[in-house]
């Protein structure tokens, strides 16, 4: 079944200094949003102001006000504004959409209507570089079919992490309702795509990603900095961080009345079944030892 209806939820704190082109990027779109969902997280900035001045002019834009819990939190709270039959786009409020991105997913999606999309992102730093369009090259697109039992056995090591940023996220509204709330928001107040990525490899989604299509993913000094955070953990931080992942795993094998430890036919079945996608497995560290 297609699905025509299109949702757009951004998360955002304290970044009113980004907001406004964000939304601008939304709302600017040759293909429109049906719906499009702003949880602000406690903003202490004129966040709030930017998001009133947008809802004058656009009322089919939901303002979401909510004291600060992190990005997880904000998730988990938008989910009372999606429809069962929509298509999600997760966009984070210092990103941008080019103004083609939505009308070059749909067209995608008249040809292989899957769970889960992911694309590239395209990095900027002024608006002097965001791309004119969302058309980023002619590279072929990579299926990733059933991955749950491969998830499962690896441990949410880094080549089972089929995804990308949260800008680059799009799903249907039943399935991410299948996958949210999470109830541990402490835990994932930044990085909560991972919630996203993982919980819809175990629950069984395909995923589609498109290495031609991009969002702008803005770098700035607070981007690097939660990067750096992710990529150069301390010892006790990468304990907690396999812990909270252990527990994302747990708690989703519980919901879908799975297995932790999945059978290894299982898991050798779902990876012949990746084809040419199984390469960016090995690429990004993935091994299957026999």
């Amino acid at each position: 079944m297609f699905l025509d209806k299109s949702i757009c939820i951004i998360n955002n704190f304290n970044y009113a200094h980004y907001l406004k082109d964000c939304l601008s990027s939304v709302f600017n779109q040759t293909k429109k949003f049906d719906k499009v969902v702003v949880v602000d997280d406690g903003s202490t900035d004129n966040s709030a102001q930017v998001i009133e001045e947008f809802k004058k002019e656009y009322p089919y834009l939901i303002p979401v006000y909510k004291e600060n819990g992190g990005q997880l939190s904000c998730f988990n709270r938008a989910i009372d504004f999606v429809d069962n039959d929509s298509r999600v786009f997760l966009l984070d409020s210092d990103d941008i959409y080019p103004p083609d991105y939505l009308q070059l997913i749909y067209e995608k999606l008249l040809t292989i209507n899957t769970d889960f999309i992911f694309t590239s992102a395209y990095s900027f730093s002024n608006n002097n570089e965001i791309p004119k369009s969302a058309k980023l090259n002619n590279q072929s697109d990579l299926l990733y079919k059933k991955t749950s039992a491969l998830v499962r056995m690896a441990r949410g090591v880094r080549g089972t992490w089929i995804g990308n940023i949260t800008s680059s996220l799009s799903l249907r509204g039943s399935s991410l309702k299948q996958i949210l709330p999470y109830p541990f928001e402490e835990n994932w107040k930044t990085r909560a795509d991972d919630i996203i990525i993982f919980g819809a490899s175990i629950l069984g989604l395909e995923k589609l990603f498109i290495p031609s299509i991009s969002v702008g993913y803005r770098k700035h000094a607070n981007s690097d900095s939660t990067l750096n955070e992710y990529t150069n953990l301390t010892p006790i931080k990468e304990k907690a961080r396999q812990e909270n992942l252990q527990q994302l795993i747990n708690f989703y094998c519980e919901k879908f009345n799975l297995p932790i430890d999945p059978n290894f036919k299982e898991v050798l079945s779902e990876y012949d079944n990746l084809g040419s996608a199984k390469n960016m497995l090995l690429k990004d560290g993935f091994r299957l030892f026999i």
